[in-house]
């Protein structure tokens, strides 16, 4: 299972980076192995690959995996007579070890050669106390195509044919075709890269005399009838996993269904949703248009929208004053800012404004209250580099976010509010759904191609744990889509490369129509709000809004480009000079000196250089076991 994952790795690399060796190749036409058990219960194997090389090369290698490694003994290599010539020219080549690969050098171009490589596998069989046993698998992956392979295995002489019990464990199309003459044949014409074998031969213990005997854990009986257990799952594998495919397909088409569904449905709707003219928004109140545009979900800069709505409203006013000494001596930072104050009794304000005044601004005498907007600060350039108090603004940026929280809960609560925004329980109900579909349908393919148990039981302890977590956290659409690209990981680790990519196309329809579906759903009202605010938000940044219009008007309307995010490209239609601007339009003002970019830029500044780090990689390969080129 194992190999097929650095196989379809090795496609997937191959085929984004357009990786080839242009006029260079090589084909495995034919593969013929002999392989004598002998008393000791090592395996003499001698083995003939003949190769059609197109292009150069420097010789041929034979690869073992890690567990054989270090059973592999005396390993040669030799040169045949090729077809035509006399036998007993057998020509032996220098070989070379390296991380489990053999290297036999024979310059080779544009010809076709056959190479012998001999070798013995120790202890390869094993004697128990009533039946002996060979379990080898001559390639546990490969990655080259072989093609007409021949394996002959021989028992040692006192061996019956009718003592012995031969099984495949193989997902290509191999197959054991006799067994005579104390021989077992396998053969397959076409050995896929990827594919895994092994052969599974039970005979007579009495047929390893020279070998050690180990103690049995289970019967002669037992053991035989394991192995036609499993010999009948690897006979319906084909059938399982086909299907496996059906159903894939049935679920992707059934997917695929909905996405277009959904599509058709998005499309009318915004055909026929009609939006709402513009002289009626520059008449929403700031924090209105900030909660449709955020969908309320509100960030520290959204705070403006509540200073803007009750400057609006005319309860605070604002003037400018002389930035804080740090300010002054940070070269990004301005040297000017804004100060609002308050006066009156906070608790006649609704519950949302309240919480502004409360957390933001600081009292200065009865009912009287004052806030600097360069208060919501971050660490300036200065401070960052000497170190200067950074775990004071760390506990800042902690209550300025509760500040927020609280803010947006309070509004969100507020009758006219609540009603626009709702949680979408139909993400929740269709991702989970999703989820155990996928989820059973992984399972079974895994079943099907035969798991080990030991992965399978993994993966129903891992994917049932996320499925339980999955009950509260569908609503998430990172969650689901992590999810997704969990079973696809999964499933790569299986040796059918084609369920593989039917299971990864409907893993990817699924993705897509969890990140169609909105996670919040929106009242009617909101979205035709919404939908006019966005269209109102591209106009005000093309100028369209601006132009032709009384600096008042503008003034006015500059609220709402802040409050988008907008301001300096809404302000570069706006031909007038920043001192004029500051004493007749403060908004305008304000816009044009930048003074709302800082207090926000300074925690992403300093978030920025918190981060900086060098990148470092390495790279390897695990060469695979098999024949091949270099």
């Amino acid at each position: 299972m194992k190999h097929s994952f650095f196989y379809f790795m090795f496609i997937a690399f191959f085929l984004l980076s357009g990786f080839s060796i242009a006029g260079q190749s090589f084909s495995i036409d034919r593969v013929d192995i002999q392989a004598n058990v002998k008393e000791n219960g090592d395996l003499d194997v001698q083995e003939v690959y003949t190769y059609d090389f197109k292009g150069s090369f420097n010789g041929a290698t034979r690869s073992f995996s890690k567990d054989e490694t270090g059973r592999i003994k005396s390993f040669k290599a030799y040169l045949l007579p090729k077809d035509g010539e006399k036998r007993g020219g057998d020509r032996p080549l220098k070989t070379k070890q390296e991380d489990g690969t053999y290297f036999a050098y024979t310059s080779s171009k544009d010809e076709t050669k056959k190479v012998l490589f001999h070798y013995v596998v120790e202890d390869a069989a094993r004697k128990f106390e009533d039946i002996s046993v060979l379990r080898h698998s001559f390639y546990e992956k490969t990655n080259t195509d072989y093609h007409h392979v021949k394996i002959q295995v021989k028992l040692p002489d006192p061996v019956k044919a009718s003592d012995i019990h031969a099984f495949l464990r193989d997902k290509g199309d191999g197959e054991i075709t006799r067994v005579h003459n104390r021989t077992v044949t396998y053969q397959s014409g076409f050995f896929r890269a990827g594919t895994s074998s092994e052969l599974r031969i039970y005979f007579p213990q009495s047929a390893l005399p020279k070998a050690v005997r180990h103690p049995s854990y289970e019967t002669k009986e037992d053991l035989l009838a394991e192995e036609k257990s499993e010999a009948h799952r690897y006979a319906k594998r084909d059938e399982r996993l086909g299907s496996a495919d059906r159903l894939t397909w049935i679920f992707s088409s059934i997917i695929g269904l909905m996405i277009i569904f959904i599509l058709i449905l998005s499309l009318m709707k915004k055909k026929r949703q009609k939006l709402l003219p513009i002289e009626r928004l520059e008449n929403f109140d700031p924090v209105l248009v900030a909660f449709l545009f955020k969908k309320g979900n509100f960030t520290d800069r959204d705070l403006l929208s509540g200073l803007l709505s009750l400057y609006q409203r005319g309860l605070i006013t604002m003037k400018k004053v002389k930035a804080e000494d740090r300010f002054l001596r940070d070269s990004k930072a301005p040297d000017e800012t804004y100060q609002f104050e308050f006066s009156g009794r906070k608790s006649e304000l609704p519950k949302p404004d309240q919480l502004l005044i409360e957390k933001l601004f600081e009292q200065k005498g009865n009912d009287t209250y004052s806030f600097r907007l360069d208060s919501l600060s971050g660490p300036t350039e200065e401070e960052i580099e000497q170190g200067e108090g950074l775990e004071k603004y760390e506990r800042k940026r902690i209550i300025l976010q509760n500040v927020v929280q609280k803010w947006t809960e309070s509004i969100r609560q507020d009758a006219v509010y609540k009603e626009f925004f709702q949680e979408n329980r139909w993400l929740r109900m269709l991702s989970l759904s999703l989820l155990f579909i996928h989820t059973g349908l992984l399972l079974y393919i895994l079943y099907a191609d035969i798991a080990p148990q030991a992965g399978f039981m993994s993966a129903c302890i891992i994917f049932g744990f996320a499925l339980s977590a999955g009950i509260v956290l569908a609503k998430f659409k990172l969650y689901s889509i992590l999810f997704f690209l969990g079973l696809f990981f999964a499933s790569v680790f299986t040796d059918s490369i084609h369920t593989i990519m039917f299971y990864g196309v409907c893993l990817g329809l699924s993705i897509l129509l969890i990140a169609l579906i909105p996670s919040i759903k929106e009242s009617r009202c909101a979205s035709i709000y919404r939908s006019s605010i966005l269209s109102w938000r591209n106009q005000l940044k093309k100028g369209e809004c601006l132009s032709g219009r009384s600096l008042s008007e503008n003034e006015n309307i500059m609220v709402y480009a802040i409050v988008l995010d907008i301001e300096d490209e809404s302000m570069a239609f706006i031909k007038e000079s920043e001192n004029r601007l500051e004493h007749a339009f403060p908004i305008l003002g304000m816009a044009a000196a930048g003074y709302f970019h800082y207090p926000f830029y300074s925690w992403q500044q300093s978030a920025a250089a918190q981060n900086h780090a060098h990148d470092a990689g390495s790279s390897g390969s695990d060469g695979g076991s098999g024949a091949g080129t270099f």
